[in-house]
């Protein structure tokens, strides 16, 4: 991906090819230079959206990448599959959509929860 930003606009100027490299650690690269990439669970929903490229990934998606439980949606009806500690903060994510949160509130949501999940994987 290259782009520009003319500076008499009042944009700070940039140039130059960015590289998403998927294959072993999740890495950034602007240019030469390595970009930090922030915390895990930014990390983690990096790594989704490059899997799925050029695509639209709807939030029940992202739920259930972010979250590991899996969502299914039938007419008025939504299913969620997963263990029981999952379940819990899955169930919160369609609530807070359902009671009519914005998605960056929900995805700020579980982002947070990301580290709980992995903490309770671990057995601690």
């Amino acid at each position: 991906m290259a782009g520009r930003l003319d500076s008499s606009e009042g944009a700070e100027r940039w140039q130059g090819t960015v590289q998403f490299r998927i294959l072993g650690p999740l890495e950034v690269l602007d240019g030469q230079h390595l970009v930090e990439l922030g915390r895990p669970k930014q990390r983690a929903l990096l790594a989704v959206l490059l899997v799925h490229a050029n695509q639209v990934v709807a939030l029940d998606r992202l739920i259930e990448e972010l979250s590991g439980v899996e969502v299914s949606v039938w007419g008025h009806t939504v299913a969620l599959i997963g263990g029981t500690f999952e379940m819990a903060i899955g169930r919160e994510a369609v609530l807070m959509l359902l009671r009519g949160s914005e998605h960056k509130t929900v995805y700020r949501f579980l982002e947070r929860k990301r580290a709980d999940i992995k903490v309770y994987q671990m057995g601690f």
